[in-house]
C-alpha cells in the first residue's frame, strides 16, 4: 500500500508511477505484477 498525501518530495531516480500500484491480487489468489 502506498499513500500519497499533501506535498510529497519523492527521491530522486525513483519513478513517477509507483511500482505497488501495478500489483493486484487476482480472484484465484495469484499476484500479479511483481517483475
Amino acid at each position: 500500500i502506498v499513500v500519497l498525501t499533501g506535498a510529497i518530495f519523492r527521491m530522486p531516480g525513483l519513478p513517477r508511477d509507483p511500482m505497488a500500484s501495478h500489483i493486484e491480487l487476482q480472484a484465484n489468489g495469484e499476484i500479479t505484477g511483481l517483475e
